[in-house]
Parts: structure tokens; C-alpha cells; sequence
């Protein structure tokens, strides 16, 4: 048995003998080879039914490869990529170590308050027995994370621990809970060129009432949504950034910036 703490998770991937599919890029048509002395052909077909290769750009085949077969619960794979040119047609071979398909065995959340470590668990929607899936634990971490930026706690930090029972093809998780302390909401800053004359007014005297409230992603997103007209096109992802304050009392402070999108003439 073995333990082995880990950030954002677990080892590599692993894949098949000799699978071809072809596609189009901007750049040129490649081939992609997959080969493997230990994979199940059927977990060979799954990995390459589930790759999108109409999609899937040249530079990402290897990182799409090892997260499919990681998917399967082979989280200590190894694969190593080589690749062929020739008359602007590349041939890329994924050849892969398989290693241990591992089912979960448990999964302890440690260190929580906001929450119970029982409402944290049920965040990750995978029961023992079932293959470890790599995407699905991490959809559980993030989902949990969500959860605390629901109440405020945008910080939050959640270290997986992770211990491999390779005699029984177990593999156990140890979610290490950091919560860190709340955030309410503080001063809307603007930058760029607003879309028209008063719209930058008009956002800041639409933000005062959500000063001082307990960061939530859904009342920013009610808010963009709310303010249409003063930012088009304006998303989270795009538009807003966040400067962390720490001040005294129980609570921090989240500065949020807007950037204007550009003007079409500009």
C-alpha cells in the first residue's frame, strides 16, 4: 500500500494497440496510433469512441488520450508520444502503460465546518466499487468548491490525499479541507471605454446595494444579467476580475473590476 498527496490529481493515463483515426487541422492531417500490451481492447474502443478527432487539435491528442484513460480508473498510466511527418501528414503513436484499473474504495473529508463532511461526500457522486474516474472526482472538487463560494468562501482550497492499494485495485481519497474566511463584496471598478454616455453610472449605481454581501457567483450573474444594456456581451469569464482584500473582522473583501468589451470600431 502506498500513499501520495497530490493537488489537483492523480498520475497519468493509459491506452491501446494500433487504432487509427484521421483528421483535418489548420495545419496539416494527422493519424493517431494508439498502442498498448496491457489494455482491454474493450477499454481501447471506449477511449478512442469517446475522442472527438473532427476536434481534437494535433498539440492536445496526448493530454486528451491520458484524461480518457483516466476516466477508466488507470490513474497511474504512463504514455509516451512520438510522432511521424511526412508531406504535411503527421502520424502521432500514443504508446501507453496501462498499469491497474483501480476502483474507488472510500473517500473522508477532513477539516470542515461550514459543512458537513457527510454534504461534502455526497458532492462527489461515486460509490465504492465503482471505477475511479478521474473526471468525476474532479467534478466533485469542483463542485464542492462551488459550494463554498455559495456562502462567501472564495479561497477555499481542498488538497486530495491519496492512497493506492494496488494488492486489491482500491484506491482511497482524503479530500484536506482549507476553508479559509468569507468575502463580501467592496468597490466596482471600470475600465475601458463605455458602450454609450452614462452606462458606466449607470453600473455603479447598480452595484452599491450588492456592497458589503457575502460573495455568491449567482448574485454577480443576476447583476451582469440585470445590466445587459450597459455591457453587452460582458460574462464572468471575460469581463470581471477580483482583487482579495483582507481587512479586519470576520470577513475579507473582493474588489471586482469590469473591463469594457472593445468597441467594433476600435
Amino acid at each position: 500500500m502506498r500513499v501520495s498527496p497530490i493537488l489537483i490529481l492523480i498520475a497519468l493515463a493509459t491506452l491501446p494497440t494500433s487504432l487509427r483515426a484521421g483528421r483535418q487541422t489548420q495545419h496539416s492531417e494527422y493519424t493517431l496510433v494508439l498502442q498498448s500490451s496491457d489494455l482491454p481492447e474493450k477499454d481501447r474502443q471506449d477511449i478512442l469512441k469517446n475522442i472527438d478527432v473532427s476536434r481534437c487539435p494535433l498539440e492536445a491528442a496526448n493530454e486528451i488520450v491520458l484524461q480518457k484513460a483516466r476516466d477508466l480508473g488507470y490513474l497511474q498510466a504512463q504514455v509516451e508520444e512520438q510522432r511521424q511527418e511526412s508531406n504535411n501528414h503527421v502520424q502521432v503513436t500514443e504508446n501507453i502503460k496501462a498499469g491497474i484499473r483501480y476502483r474507488l474504495g472510500t473517500i473522508n473529508v477532513v477539516k470542515a465546518t461550514v459543512f458537513t463532511p457527510d454534504h461534502l461526500r455526497r458532492e462527489v457522486p461515486i460509490a465504492p466499487g465503482d471505477v475511479a474516474s478521474r473526471s468525476e472526482i474532479v467534478s466533485g472538487l469542483e463542485r464542492i468548491r462551488t459550494l463554498y463560494g455559495s456562502k462567501g468562501y472564495v479561497n477555499t482550497v481542498i488538497v486530495p490525499v491519496v492512497t493506492f492499494d494496488s494488492r486489491h485495485g482500491l484506491v482511497d481519497f482524503t479530500f484536506e479541507v482549507d476553508e479559509g474566511r468569507p468575502s463580501r463584496l467592496g468597490e466596482l471598478r471600470l475600465d475601458g471605454v463605455e458602450p454609450y454616455p452614462g452606462a458606466a453610472k449607470q453600473l455603479t449605481a447598480s452595484w452599491a446595494p450588492l456592497r458589503e454581501q457575502l460573495f455568491n457567483p449567482s448574485v454577480i450573474d443576476k447583476w451582469l444579467q440585470a445590466n445587459r444594456l450597459s455591457c453587452p456581451s460582458c460574462t464572468w469569464q471575460r469581463n470581471l476580475s477580483f482583487i482579495h482584500r483582507n481587512v479586519s473582522g470576520s470577513t475579507d473583501l473582493l474588489d471586482v473590476t469590469l473591463e469594457f468589451p472593445p468597441h467594433p470600431l476600435q
